[in-house]
Order: C-alpha cells, then sequence, then structure tokens
C-alpha cells in the first residue's frame, strides 16, 4: 500500500516538473502570462524541490515505511537458550535480543519466554 501511494505521489511531482514558474511564483501559463513573466531560477528550483522529494518518497518506501510508530523496549527479562546453553537478555516489547547489562538487576529466571 504504501509503495503505491509513493508510486501515487512520484507521478503527480513528476508531473509538477513540466510545467514552468513565473517570477511571481504561479504556475506558468501561456495564456495567462507573457514570455518575460517565466523564471528560470523558480523552475529550475520546483524541479529540484520535486526530485528531492521523490527521492526522499522512494527511500521511506523502500525502508519499509518510517514515520509511522516502532516499537522499542523499555523493559528486559532474561531468556535460557538450551541450544548454547547461554542466558540471554531479551527486550519484553520487540523480543529482540538487547544487551546483557540491561538485565542486570533482574533475575535470573525463563519465566517470560516460552520455551
Amino acid at each position: 500500500m504504501l509503495r503505491q501511494r509513493a508510486s501515487a505521489c512520484t507521478i503527480i511531482m513528476i508531473s509538477i516538473i513540466g510545467a514552468g514558474c513565473t517570477t511571481s511564483g504561479e504556475v506558468y501559463n501561456s495564456k495567462k502570462h507573457s514570455r518575460a513573466d517565466f523564471s528560470t531560477a523558480n523552475t529550475l528550483a520546483a524541479i529540484g524541490g520535486t526530485v528531492l522529494a521523490a527521492a526522499v518518497i522512494i527511500a521511506v518506501a523502500k525502508n519499509g515505511g518510517g514515520g509511522g510508530y516502532r516499537a522499542s523496549d523499555y523493559d528486559y527479562a532474561w531468556d535460557y537458550l538450551p541450544a548454547s546453553a547461554q542466558w540471554a537478555c531479551r527486550g519484553k516489547q520487540t523480543g529482540q535480543f538487547a544487551y546483557q547489562s540491561n538485565c542486570q538487576f533482574d533475575p535470573v529466571n525463563d519465566y517470560t519466554w516460552p520455551g
């Protein structure tokens, strides 16, 4: 879904590049503006901004979205790993392994993680 939105936004922004800008910052319209009203500098700035925005949208889409809620750990617990016969510290919110110092004041038991 995010990639579809990014593609739609990119198409809209790229279509904006085709339009020129006037010295007053409006979109150039040959019926409304004279040739003297056309601004190359404003047009190039609009193109640069559009390309930069499109690149950001594409990068965000490739990296799985971003901008939304991302869980982070604030509570940790020990987990016994029978395959290696070692204790590991894991974050309770994400289940990701963490530095053992995060569990240093927790009792060494395996009640949190299913066996």
